[in-house]
């Protein structure tokens, strides 16, 4: 039968492929614990390679095992026929009648094929939740809400548990596991590489921070620096982050290739007329401003999104309780599947992106950074200090982030997207916090080792280069605190001190010499 894999011994995997070792093992062990996983994620983010490795580490252990490529039954017979069906087809004899006393575990690829096929999920999956007996149910899906199967508000919802999900990274409440590559396991993939493609150690990291560890990212990052550098790479085979970045900065070169690559399929193409909907744009300029927003089912742009793959839905803080779980009612809130993601669809979606900088209007990069701080709001702020943020991926944003955010933020309320804004962009040994395209205007936020930030922009330094070559034609260096500084930096015309009080509800902006430019001031 079509969308079965018969297999009776363990699959032999192809060199190149990581074996997830931890990984498996994990969501082996939270399978047997609890019965049904629903694993979730968009496509491209490993989640078939991840079901085979399960159900092979299943047979090695002895486990019958039976792993369903695509959902494809036939209406007209029941789902326990279809499920024995599947069974019979690797040689285990189990009767239609048989299944829920059977301890057959079933790896359902492309389950969100099934949302509609109300007896599998309410006949089975919800009988067997959290059981310890009878068959188990690994759901992997491409779409759907992260706590049920459906998001069609006509029927009952199957809630499933925090503990017993899994999505793109490890979220509060839920295993220590996601469907995005480990720190190790990325470095795995990375050794096993046909070609042999070697990255120094900070180029490495730098791969894995604008993917997130997303499978289909990492992969299609490692073939656009093979052609990127092939000439290079004929001589040497290591290449540095200064290669990375330099590869990186040609942005429309960078993402002709992403759409070139199997990785697409979770990003969106102007080939699909559905993003000339200034409603979907709307939705993704939301999501690049505040880097998560609250899920809406009744929002059809935004079920659109995350149908498609674009998004990516995960469990968010109740703005009521403070909480992340919510006991009356889960929050689900959309973010970006990875930073490259991000990227991707600022460069090609944002509006106005590629309409010129009002220059007339902010000759300067002081005179704009003051102009968008009287756009800052408590907001964001407020959540960062409660540790209650969602970034790519769904992970959970560091505090020290909140001042570059709320930057990116105010700026897109100030101009939308008018000169090109982007972050983390690559700039000589480093990656600037802001960057303004078509000025070629660079902004650094920190807490704390005001001195060594200095340091990159002076002779030496990972910036001074580019500052010289017109790379980087201006620049600011935002010395974010709540205590008042005492040392001046008279030498230091690019740096401002943005001062403020413990709760974030006030602030006041300082020159290098302490001088108050902007007195204090209610967000």
């Amino acid at each position: 039968m079509p969308g079965v894999e018969r297999w009776r011994q363990p699959m032999t995997l192809p060199s190149q492929i990581c074996p997830r070792t931890r990984t498996v093992e994990s969501l082996a062990n939270l399978l047997a614990k609890h019965g049904v996983v629903l694993v979730r994620g968009t496509p491209a983010s490993g989640k078939s390679v991840l079901a085979q490795l399960l159900t092979s580490l299943l047979i090695q252990q002895g486990m019958p095992a039976v792993y369903i490529r695509s959902w494809n039954a036939s209406t007209d017979i029941s789902v326990a026929e279809y499920l024995s069906t599947e069974c019979h087809n690797v040689d285990l004899k189990i009767s239609a009648n048989g299944i829920l006393g059977s301890n057959v575990v079933f790896v359902i690829d492309e389950a969100h094929l099934t949302y509609e096929v109300a007896d599998l999920w309410y006949g089975f999956v919800k009988q067997q939740l959290d059981m310890q007996s009878g068959p188990q149910f690994c759901l992997f899906s491409a779409y759907g809400s992260p706590t049920r199967g459906t998001t069609n508000r006509q029927k009952t919802p199957l809630f499933i548990p925090a503990h017993m999900r899994v999505s793109l990274l490890p979220s509060y409440g839920g295993p220590d596991l996601g469907l995005c590559l480990e720190e190790s396991e990325f470095r795995n993939v990375l050794e096993r590489d046909r070609e042999k493609l070697e990255l120094d150690a900070d180029a490495q990291d730098f791969v894995y921070r604008i993917t997130n560890g997303h499978v289909g990212m990492v992969k299609a990052v490692l073939s656009y620096l093979k052609m990127c550098h092939r000439s290079y790479l004929r001589v040497c085979r290591t290449l540095t982050l200064s290669h990375v970045q330099s590869a990186a900065r040609d942005r429309h070169s960078f993402f002709q290739a992403l759409k070139a690559d199997v990785a697409s399929r979770s990003l969106p193409l102007r080939i699909d007329c559905r993003l000339l909907n200034p409603q979907i744009r709307t939705v993704f300029q939301a999501l690049l401003a505040n880097k998560s927003i609250q899920f809406d089912e009744d929002d059809k742009a935004m079920v659109t999104c995350f149908t498609e793959g674009w998004i990516q839905l995960d469990s968010g803080s109740c703005t009521k309780c403070d909480t992340f779980e919510c006991s009356e009612k889960e929050h689900s809130y959309c973010t970006f599947p990875s930073p490259l993601h991000a990227w991707y669809v600022e460069y090609m979606y944002a509006p106005t992106y590629h309409a010129p900088f009002p220059i007339n209007e902010y000759p300067s990069l002081v005179q704009l950074y003051l102009a968008v701080a009287e756009r800052f709001s408590l907001k964001l702020f407020d959540a960062a200090r409660r540790g209650m943020r969602l970034g790519p991926s769904g992970s959970r944003l560091p505090k020290e982030a909140s001042y570059q955010d709320e930057f990116y933020r105010a700026y897109t309320d100030l101009l939308q997207f008018r000169g090109g804004i982007t972050t983390e962009w690559p700039c000589g040994g480093g990656s600037l916090d802001v960057f303004i395209t078509e000025q070629k205007w660079g902004i650094e936020f920190l807490r704390d080792d005001l001195n060594g930030h200095l340091k990159r922009f002076r002779d030496g330094g990972h910036y001074y280069k580019s500052t010289q070559d017109g790379t980087l034609r201006d620049w600011l260096i935002i010395d974010c605190g709540i205590s008042t500084p005492r040392k001046k930096y008279p030498e230091e015309p690019h740096l401002l001190r943005c001062i403020f009080n413990e709760e974030h509800t006030h602030y006041r902006i300082l020159d290098c010499q302490n001088n108050e430019l902007v007195p204090e001031r209610n967000m």
